[in-house]
Order: C-alpha cells, then sequence, then structure tokens
C-alpha cells in the first residue's frame, strides 16, 4: 500500500511537484491509514510514571545540592 512516505520517497522534494502529485498526495492522505504508534497510549503512560518515580529522586538531589 502506498503511504505518504513513500510517495515522498518516489517523488522527491514537494516544493517542484506538479499540481497532479499535489493532488494525488493529498488523495493518499485521506485514505491512507495513519501509521499506528510504536506504543499505545497506556503503554506510554506507564513508561511515563515509571520514569517519573525513578527520576525523580536523583533530579531533586541535583536541585538541591545533595
Amino acid at each position: 500500500m502506498l503511504s505518504l512516505e513513500s510517495f515522498r520517497d518516489q517523488h522527491g522534494d514537494p516544493a517542484t511537484w506538479p499540481a497532479a502529485d499535489i493532488d494525488s498526495y493529498l488523495v493518499i492522505g485521506d485514505i491512507a491509514p495513519p501509521v499506528p504508534p510504536v506504543l499505545g497510549l497506556s503503554e506510554m503512560q506507564a513508561i511515563a510514571a515509571d520514569y517519573e518515580q525513578s527520576a525523580y529522586p536523583a533530579f531533586e538531589a541535583v536541585l538541591n545540592g545533595w
């Protein structure tokens, strides 16, 4: 399936595209499914919570000069 990224790879710099290529690109953008995120929202929130718990004490120590 043609994606927006592969279209840009095939057609080069968008500044040089003729009107037909721009129209094709817009149509692909309307019908192509978006690239799925590597992680889901709940997974990203869990990673962020783990990071906050592990990073905050060290960050606080630096701020307070411990």
